[in-house]
């Protein structure tokens, strides 16, 4: 039972926003561990999802730079980014399994 005061929003909050940075930065730690690991193409490939970040990253920073109301939900961006990155870095993996 949540605390007196706590209502089941914020809970929600706290727990959609814990499960949105796991995402974000569990795209980006597995993306780092394959570039280490991987040789060859392999390694470009799975590099590739960072090169994305950084060009997102980038046009949302220009973006409001120019107008202060764009980019509103960048948080989303981002997650979406990741989301995203993991299906990539998955089916990467699986045909790599497949053609190595």
């Amino acid at each position: 039972m949540p605390a007196t005061g706590t209502s089941f929003a914020t809970i929600i909050t706290a727990a959609a926003t814990i499960v949105a940075a796991v995402i974000f930065f569990g795209a980006i730690v597995l993306s780092i561990i394959m570039f280490r690991r991987w040789r060859g193409p392999w390694r470009y490939a799975a590099g590739f999802p960072l090169l994305a970040l950084a060009s997102l990253a980038a046009v949302i920073f220009v973006g409001i730079m120019r107008d202060p109301t764009a980019h509103n939900l960048w948080p989303f961006e981002f997650v979406i980014w990741g989301i995203a990155s993991l299906i990539y870095l998955g089916l990467l993996s699986l045909v790599r399994r497949f053609f190595k």
